[in-house]
């Protein structure tokens, strides 16, 4: 299957959200820190609405971004290239753990 092809068309809304989260994470006019914008995202849809497909196009969009910009800190010795490491955690896969932060080896 061709990762590239969009057949819920919802790329648009990927790319939109990702662009979101990064003016939250880099946000620095007037003095405001940081990282310093609070956010919050919700998203809702029946089952099979293409709720997790649209955080894995998101999470793409992500990725190539910071794939480019690790790339870019290997040219330049890191120099003005923050870097944003996507994490893709599934909290179902782990609803009935009782404390997430305690591994199980």
């Amino acid at each position: 299957m061709n990762q590239n092809k969009d057949p819920l068309g919802y790329d648009v809304y990927a790319q939109t959200l990702w662009a979101r989260i990064q003016t939250a994470l880099n946000k620095d006019q007037g003095g405001q820190p940081l990282g310093d914008d609070p956010l919050v995202v919700g998203i809702f849809g029946e089952w099979g609405a293409g709720k997790s497909y649209l955080l894995n196009r998101m999470l793409k969009n992500a990725r190539g971004e910071s794939d480019q910009r690790a790339g870019w800190r290997k040219l330049d010795g890191g120099a003005g290239h923050e870097l944003t490491v996507p994490v893709f955690f599934q909290p179902w896969k782990y609803e009935h753990e009782e404390h997430l932060l305690v591994a199980n080896f």
